[in-house]
């Protein structure tokens, strides 16, 4: 029974910890909930540079029109490629259809090639 007595505090500290954290955190989570119904955190996805009106599905494709890369190379050579629609297979997701391509490299010397493909097939992975 002693051992009980001298058990019965570290218990007590053991059980006091939950019992205030639970109630507390469960508060926070509806307290969140509610907050975010009212401010409508869905308007934070308008703030991002992606127009869903140009995105779409069709059949197992993702078709969005009018995309545009720009950056540059490992060499620091600026490149830019536009085209009229880009469409990724959801069942192939390592191919990229590009139609209507345009795009630029810039050469070492300065003056841009361009290049006017009517349609390519490039890999997601070679784009980065």
């Amino acid at each position: 029974m002693d051992r009980a007595f001298r058990a019965a505090p570290r218990h007590s500290r053991v059980v006091r910890f939950p019992r205030f954290t639970i109630p507390v955190g469960i508060a926070a989570i509806i307290a969140i909930m509610v907050v975010a119904t009212f401010t409508n955190p869905s308007r934070l996805v308008a703030a991002f540079s992606i127009d869903p009106g140009k995105i779409s599905l069709s059949g197992t494709k993702i078709v969005m029109e009018l995309p545009r890369l720009s950056g540059f190379t490992s060499d620091s050579r600026p490149y830019e490629l536009t085209a009229r629609a880009a469409a990724q297979d959801l069942t192939k997701p390592d191919i990229l259809e590009l139609k209507d391509i345009d795009a630029g490299l810039s050469s070492r010397m300065g003056s841009v090639s361009p290049s006017n493909p009517s349609t390519g097939f490039t890999t997601p992975k070679a784009m980065c």
